[in-house]
């Protein structure tokens, strides 16, 4: 796990990487998710 620039505020927040199916990567931080293309 990587911890997020937001630790003065948020110290559990953390990012997630994982890839599903080869394709798709996705970030997950404390709050919010984001997908996005692995371009390879």
């Amino acid at each position: 796990m990587i911890s997020t620039g937001d630790e003065h505020t948020r110290p559990h927040s953390s990012v997630v990487v994982y890839q599903s199916d080869g394709e798709d990567l996705y970030i997950q931080t404390g709050a919010r998710t984001l997908k996005a293309r692995n371009i390879t």
